[in-house]
């Protein structure tokens, strides 16, 4: 089970300014080609980790309501949930009440609240859908070491606007990369 982004982040992670103080030397007419290098670095981080670093919207698609009374979200860190949708049996699309399900933010779970059961639903490909938000709130609430190995894969694909073909030159960028992520990274579930 694995969400997909529906909405993206409107704020961007590193300000033009913060950019060219990492690179010390960016001009202003590269304004343009610094934010693309920056936003695929950050992509990429945010891919390699499977969490939102700011707000986004997603959503999670089942093909009905599990046998277990929590449903397990995935790319934290988890805001809120703000609906459950499913088709009944006879196709109809419903909205679940808010009263009928909980939400755990600090680890991400979905669960019944007590005396509930999940709906019955019609056991198709995208019955349940689960649309949340995750992602800290600000720049200045992602932690630092994101920040650094997103600046750092950032100011090397500014630096060689090239593929690198020395193998040492890239091992030692992904080694680097990967040990700042490496606390941040999320498992599959």
């Amino acid at each position: 089970m694995q969400s997909y982004l529906v909405t993206p982040a409107s704020t961007k992670l590193f300000s033009f300014d913060e950019l060219r103080d990492h690179l010390r030397f960016v001009e202003v007419d590269d304004q343009a080609d610094a934010d693309r290098k920056a936003a695929a670095a950050v992509q990429f981080c945010e891919r390699y980790c499977r969490r939102n670093f700011l707000t986004t919207v997603r959503r999670l698609t089942l093909r009905g309501f599990p046998a277990c009374d929590e449903i397990q979200l995935d790319y934290p860190p988890w805001q809120s949930v703000a609906s459950i949708t499913y088709l009944d049996p006879a196709g109809s699309l419903q909205t679940l009440a808010p009263e009928v399900y909980g939400f755990d933010s600090d680890r991400g779970i979905v669960f019944l609240n007590s005396g509930r059961l999940w709906p019955c639903t019609l056991h198709q490909v995208n019955a349940v859908t689960i649309s949340f938000t995750t992602g800290w709130t600000s720049p200045d609430l992602v932690p630092a070491d994101i920040k650094q190995a997103c600046l750092f894969l950032f100011g090397h694909n500014y630096a060689n606007r090239e593929a690198v073909i020395n193998g040492s030159i890239s091992a030692e960028v992904k080694m680097t990369v990967e040990a700042y992520l490496a606390p941040w990274v999320e498992p599959r579930y």
